[in-house]
């Protein structure tokens, strides 16, 4: 790009850099990254401020960039400004829109009144993304290509997501990349993997110069050539061969990929693949309603109810387990029933109908919203599949851990790529070409030193916008997603499945208090006689206490508790993760895959309330086995009471707190140990919860205080605030702080010289654009070079101002130090104590009683007293003369006679303003015959001047007598005028003369050959009636043409010529011309009569 302009928001095109302004690009970049940055980084210098707009435009390269934020801005000399500008691609406007979920962005009728998730595939997610950038930029973005995706995802948003974060999110979420194309203002979001595999290949170590293959990074830890392969625990029940999904035919040890190549290579590297989206799954779709609204028909639905061969035990419906559908699509989107039963002569299922804390009932008959409807997708969660949904599962997962494993049983490589532009253009021709690579190309790279023979990705590119060829590529095999935040903020960790609700600390500490209680009520011995012999009644009387039972001592891992779920205070959703037990064998831990499951709490056989009755939480595990599920019962189960399985008490789920309208949940695993003065326990807590030390997770929160020897308390709030204090201090106070200690330091302030008057308004006062810019340059001067004037920068309580000095001897001295032939940045330092280098030649030097200059310029080194002479004297009420100086505002020149004739002053302000008169009184010098002005103009009426006069133009209205010299081209010489030009020999080939040379000469005289270019040696051009292009007379009388005619050449007189040759011949008689007539050997001369006109043959007869 030869210039770089920019689009102003108004539409007006101008250049980056002006070359009015002397402003130089430095640098510019585009820096272009897969699932990341798309900026252009640039970098302005220039002695003059530049103005740069948010909103501003580049177009690189096809791609629009767009300027969101000011540059930064930096002076790096008194007349130098660095600006470094960031140009944003299109994608970051994304960034200013939130992804709402509302009814009007999800056209779910329910939405508004949901939690912030989601449910459906990538399409849904993505049309949600439209819709909300829309909001903020109306009809601005498509959404273009957009794969099917197999599965629905429940995702959940908080606030701190925007549109771009989401979108890369989508892409992580459903392993995919995006990119956004631009037309005619629309923006387009295409889901899709980026990228073509180009045509040409590049080997390490074969460049020859024309490109470089650095080997960045070779990862041979991350090679795999035995991967073993699983799906998800979901919908697997304990009738499949394992807790997970395995490949097809394979028991768990035989759940791996291995290629006979990849490890005859590399040997054995093994590794393990969970692909959590991978499970037994069937999407059901409602055909048709039932008669009620909690009624629907599935017509493809299998038989729910089918039995095994023992003719009682269902094959599908799980035991103590309520099947369950969950809707993807429709008005109830993300919701959960309960199945109340499924008729399968009707395919009809019918669903319970639940009610959230707001009161609404899920489904009723009014309003629509509040109801299924035909098309609506559906998932069965919490039953097992028939085999053909298990194979299906199986096959699915065999393809996604093949190509996980191809590209992992290669060492993980990446490359820096540096091509020459020479090779470019080789590669690409002469074409205009806009982009030969972009993110997502696949680059054929081989590297025998690995065994590296594959196509790798441009992970990013460096490329430089004024030299389009000029390229550095970062290619890889991996691809990672990355966003540039560019708000400076707390990192914040959301936990999207619990929102927090915002009580005051009574309400919470009574809640905890309660359930604390509620807690110590229902505390019994899980083992029987654990107890027995440690607590004696009314005492406790010990060397070491041990909270916790035996049968108590394991840990949950990726085990989450959802009570209150969807808003419902009496459904609890669990996800199942690993209990591992640390006592219940002796000789080793023992872990179980704990099942997901929804509950649904129910009226007890008690004369409470559902809202009454709290709940114990037990891990029912199998004795021999490695399978177990988080039940809830109002029983007391001891942990060896069944004969099959294990119970292990987790903790509670407290009953319904009417304040908060919701159950919490108290876990009691674990132990605390207090031994002597050592506790060892997992969490301690404050009564209202606020105040906490979490040791197991290294976590302190709440309103901590710290208290002083002396009493004074501190919380951390306060220590906070004090930082922040402090940082303000360092960044608002302290700059201005150090700037008047910096001027103490210096003992110097800057003096100012242009051909103006100082303002605020105007430079360089009105680049002080904040108070510390102005303390700085407090006591700066300003002197104005045409009128002499000077001015002080100074504050009057809160304003500033240049204050128009009165002390004439400072001013002349300031205008002397201007006009040093080194003030080339228009300034001069003053010393207002001992110099100190770098001084310059015109740096000023006041001591408080003479007024110094210096005289030689010195760049180091220590200070040296003979650099330094008196300017001025420091009085300006006297003409003082002080060795070579004499200073005074006018001196006037007396003649004999008494009278002033002549003088100099320096009265005046105007460039007219007379310094130097001689020839008239004082009064009359402004038209006095010898005059100097302020402007450098000098007034003459007479001047004998000898030697070289040097001037770059001028008007003569008086004679020029000259016998030598030169005009032009042409050389003064012996009365004539000579124009000539040489030819490669150095000999005249164009010689012009005006002027007598000898008696053969002309007045005009041309000679010219053809050793340089040219053929003519006179050429006149020209056409008017009655005129000539070559007029010539040898008469004293001039004949001249007539105005019916246009003549080339005139000759009125003799023409003589050695040869003649002529296209036509024509006689002229009277105002008639007669061509000459041509005829050949045919005519018979005895026959003819011919017409002859001053020896033109014009006419022949034949008789």
């Amino acid at each position: 790009m030869e210039q770089i302009m920019i689009t102003k928001p108004n539409g007006a095109v101008v250049p980056l850099a002006e070359r009015k302004s002397a402003a130089n690009i430095k640098q510019a970049k585009q820096n272009w990254a897969l699932l990341g940055d798309d900026v252009l980084n640039i970098t302005v210098e220039s002695p003059f401020k530049q103005s740069y707009d948010i909103g501003d435009k580049i177009t690189a390269f096809g791609r629009v960039y767009k300027l969101n934020r000011l540059p930064k801005v930096k002076k790096t000399g008194m007349r130098a400004f660095q600006y470094d500008l960031e140009f944003e691609g299109i994608q970051y406007d994304l960034i200013r829109a939130t992804y709402d979920l509302t009814i009007d962005t999800t056209h779910n009728q329910l939405q508004d009144v949901q939690a912030d998730s989601l449910t459906g595939d990538l399409h849904r997610f993505a049309t949600v993304l439209i819709a909300n950038a829309n909001r903020v930029f109306p009809g601005n973005y498509v959404l273009g290509a957009c794969p099917e995706t197999i599965g629905d995802k429940v995702l959940t948003f908080g606030e701190s997501d925007n549109c771009l974060s989401v979108l890369q999110r989508l892409c992580t979420e459903f392993g995919t990349e995006f990119e956004i194309l631009q037309n005619g203002g629309v923006n387009t979001i295409h889901f899709k993997k980026a990228g073509q595999i180009l045509p040409y290949s590049f080997e390490y170590g074969k460049g020859h110069g024309l490109y470089s293959l650095d080997r960045q990074n070779v990862d041979s830890s991350n090679i795999i050539t035995r991967l073993k392969v699983y799906g998800a625990s979901k919908n697997i029940t304990m009738k499949y061969r394992a807790q997970r999904l395995c490949l097809p035919g394979c028991n768990k040890g035989q759940s791996y990929i291995e290629k006979p190549g990849a490890v005859a290579m590399y040997g054995i590297w093994e590794a393990t693949k969970y692909f959590e989206d991978i499970f037994p799954t069937r999407t059901g779709i409602v055909t048709a309603l039932g008669d009620s609204v909690l009624k629907f028909v599935d017509t493809d639905m299998f038989d729910l109810n089918e039995k095994e061969a023992d003719g009682v035990t269902t094959k599908y419906l799980l035991p103590g387990v309520s099947a369950k559908i969950h809707f993807n699509t429709g008005n109830l989107t993300g919701y959960e029933f309960e199945v109340h039963s499924y008729d399968h002569a009707t395919h009809t299922f019918t669903l319970v109908q639940q009610t959230d804390e707001r009161g609404d009932v899920f489904p009723r008959a009014d309003p629509a919203a509040f109801q299924f409807a035909p098309g609506n997708e559906y998932k069965l969660i919490d039953i097992a599949l028939p085999p053909n949904f298990e194979q299906d599962a199986e096959t699915r997962l065999a393809n996604a851990g093949d190509s996980y494993y191809d590209p992992n049983s290669q060492p993980k490589v990446q490359y820096g790529l540096s091509i020459t532009k020479e090779y470019l253009e080789s590669l690409v021709g002469d074409e205009n070409m806009v982009n030969i690579f972009v993110p997502g190309d696949y680059i054929p790279i081989k590297d025998a030193d690995i065994d590296v023979d594959k196509s790798i990705r441009i992970k990013s590119l460096t490329r430089n916008l004024l030299d389009e060829y000029d390229y550095t590529l970062s290619i890889s095999d991996t691809v990672t997603t990355s966003i540039t935040n560019r708000v400076i903020s707390e990192l914040t960790d959301l936990d999207k499945i619990v929102a927090i609700n915002n009580l005051k600390d009574p309400a919470h500490a009574r809640a905890n208090w309660r359930s604390s209680r509620e807690v110590l009520n229902m505390v019994f011995d899980p083992e029987g006689d654990y107890y027995t012999d440690k607590i004696k009644p009314e005492s406790i009387d010990t060397i070491a206490l041990s909270v916790g039972a035996k049968s108590m001592q394991f840990g949950l891992t990726n085990t989450v508790l959802q009570p209150n779920y969807q808003g419902n205070k009496n459904v609890i959703k669990v996800q199942g993760g690993v209990l591992t037990h640390y006592t219940i064998n002796e000789q080793e831990a023992v872990s179980w895959m704990l099942a997901d499951n929804t509950t649904t709490f129910t009226t007890p056989a008690t004369d409470k309330t559902i809202d009454q009755t709290p709940y114990y939480i037990y891990a029912k595990c199998q004795r021999n086995g490695n399978a177990g599920s988080i039940i809830f019962s109002t029983e007391q189960i001891k942990v060896e009471q069944d004969a099959a399985f294990y119970c292990f008490w987790i903790g509670i789920v407290n009953s319904v707190n009417f304040e908060l309208n919701a159950r919490s949940v108290a876990l009691s695993y674990g132990f605390t140990m207090i031994n002597g003065r050592f506790i060892k326990t997992g969490r301690i807590e404050s009564a209202d919860g606020t105040t906490y030390f979490d040791l197991d997770n290294s976590e302190i929160g709440g309103k901590i205080k710290f208290v002083r020897t002396e009493g004074t308390i501190k919380n951390v709030a306060d220590l906070d605030n004090m930082a922040q204090e402090t940082k303000d201090y360092v960044n608002n106070v302290l700059p201005s702080e150090l700037g008047a200690l910096q001027r103490q330091i210096d003992n110097a302030i800057e003096s100012w010289f242009y051909h103006y008057n100082p303002s605020l308004s105007n430079y360089p006062a009105n680049g002080w654009t904040t108070i510390q810019d102005k303390e700085k340059h407090l006591d700066d001067t300003f002197t104005n070079l045409d009128s002499g004037q000077s001015w002080r920068f100074t504050k009057s309580g809160t304003s500033y101002s240049w204050t128009l000095m009165a002390d004439t001897a400072a001013t002349q001295a300031l205008i002397l130090a201007g006009q040093a032939k080194d003030t080339a940045e228009g300034k001069r330092r003053v010393f207002v104590a001992t110099p100190y280098t770098p001084y310059d030649i015109g740096d000023l030097w006041v001591n408080g009683q003479d007024l110094r200059r210096c005289a030689t310029a010195r760049a180091s080194g220590s200070y040296t007293a003979s650099d330094w002479v008196i300017a001025v004297a420091y009085d300006n009420t006297k003409t003082v003369i002080d060795g070579g100086i004499v200073t005074s505002g006018t001196i006037r020149l007396a003649g004999s006679g008494g009278s002033i004739l002549a003088g100099i002053t320096g009265n005046g302000t105007d460039n007219s303003s007379v310094r130097i008169w001689a020839g008239a009184p004082e009064a009359n010098k402004a038209s006095a015959p010898f005059r100097v002005l302020q402007d450098g103009a000098l007034v003459a009426s007479k001047a004998t001047i000898t030697g070289t006069i040097y001037a770059t133009s001028g008007e003569f209205t008086g004679k020029i007598t000259a016998s030598s010299g030169k005009i032009g081209g042409f050389t003064i010489s012996s009365g004539n005028m000579i124009w000539s030009q040489s030819d490669y020999l150095g000999n005249g080939s164009r010689i012009l003369r005006v002027g007598l040379s000898s008696d053969t000469g002309g007045a005009v005289d041309i000679s010219f050959n053809a050793a340089t270019p040219g053929a003519f040696g006179v050429k006149s051009v020209g056409r008017a009636p009655g005129g000539a292009a070559i007029y010539a007379s040898s008469e004293t009388s001039q004949t001249y043409p007539s105005s019916e005619h246009t003549w080339a050449g005139y000759f009125d007189g003799g023409l003589y010529a050695t040869r003649l040759y002529a296209a036509n011949y024509y006689v002229k008689s009277g105002a008639s011309f007669y061509p000459g007539i041509s005829f050949g050997t045919s005519k018979d001369l005895d026959k003819i009569r011919l017409t002859v006109m001053n020896g033109i043959i014009t006419q022949v007869i034949d008789e």
